[in-house]
């Protein structure tokens, strides 16, 4: 997989947050509904530092709980 893509950046990301919410998490969802909190964006921010080398806001969880628009705003971090 391209490492580059809005794809392998939304998987990455789809993967802490269904890794920490205990559910499979899904385009449309949004991730405060899913019972996400500060201290899970925070984890979930911790993770995708380890794996893109990017910080990751942790408010970016509360201006994008929509998982889709979450994905998109952390590939941008990423400059891609």
């Amino acid at each position: 997989m391209n490492t580059t893509t809005l794809e392998y950046t939304a998987t990455l990301a789809r993967r802490a947050w269904s890794e920490h919410l205990g559910q499979p998490v899904h385009d449309d969802d949004d991730l405060l509904s899913l019972g996400a909190h500060s201290l899970m964006m925070a984890l979930v921010a911790t993770a995708l530092h380890a794996d893109l080398d990017i910080f990751v806001p942790l408010e970016l969880g509360f201006e994008s709980p929509r998982f889709a628009d979450y994905a998109e705003a952390v590939h941008r971090l990423r400059g891609a």
